[in-house]
């Protein structure tokens, strides 16, 4: 049977594109029909997006986010299994609290490559947040944020206005970004990154990169037990290499 992820491999090379530079690249095509944002991740309301699977380090505790737009708004869903939700803590509950400090999804977005304009947000599983633009923690965008707890962890979803970030529409250019799973495991709190190790959370150059556009690789989200296997779509090209950064 022929490796799908080869045939892929094989195509980004016939276009010039290399092996390193698709494994921290995503695609997130516009989606037709926007997600209802409540917390609830429902069969098909995420087919069309850009997936997120490969965090590290691999382990017992699992992380996958979407992500999709339209024209007006950005939308994120992340989910977390192989935790026990009994011992999440979400201690924090005022606005721009240290919310990173505690069990949390942290989304890093670099629009023009500066840290002088990055996005940071930062949401525990009881929904508070904390986020800045730049070193501007003052700085409040217009989130619309929803979460709830599963048999094995948490769901978010959340969108925000383009005109909140600062842009008209998606943009253009291809953005950086990153987002860093923070989980509570018996040794306290573990971070989680995508698509590669980051110790620097802040480092813009080593986050992968990511294009909106109309067209995309696209997959559907089918939720399934957490006995099961996290589902690994086709197209998704997972970044292997474990160097320390």
């Amino acid at each position: 049977m022929t490796n799908p992820a080869s045939c892929i491999a094989v195509l980004l090379i016939l276009c010039g594109i290399s092996a390193a530079t698709a494994e921290n690249f995503l695609t997130v095509p516009l989606s037709p029909q926007p997600p209802t944002i409540d917390g609830t991740l429902s069969p098909g309301e995420w087919e069309v997006s850009g997936q997120l699977n490969a965090f590290h380090p691999a382990g017992a505790v699992r992380q996958r986010a979407w992500l999709t737009a339209d024209a007006e708004r950005f939308y994120l869903a992340f989910q977390t299994s192989g935790q026990n939700p009994t011992k999440i803590s979400t201690s924090l509950t005022e606005r721009d609290a240290a919310i990173y400090s505690e069990e949390s999804m942290e989304l890093h977005l670099a629009f023009d490559g500066t840290a002088e304009h990055k996005i940071q947000l930062v949401v525990n599983p009881a929904g508070i947040i904390f986020d800045k633009r730049g070193n501007d923690v003052a700085w409040n965008g217009d989130w619309q944020v929803r979460t709830s707890l599963n048999e094995q962890g948490w769901n978010l979803e959340l969108s925000i206005p383009w005109s909140s970030l600062g842009l008209e529409s998606p943009p253009a250019d291809t953005a950086r970004m990153l987002v860093v799973h923070n989980a509570t495991t018996d040794s306290g709190i573990s971070s989680y990154t995508w698509s590669q190790p980051l110790t620097n959370f802040h480092n813009i150059t080593a986050y992968p990169s990511v294009a909106f556009n109309a067209g995309g690789l696209t997959g559907s989200l089918e939720p399934v037990t957490f006995a099961d296997e996290m589902p690994q779509l086709t197209w998704q090209l997972r970044n292997t290499d474990d160097r320390p950064h």
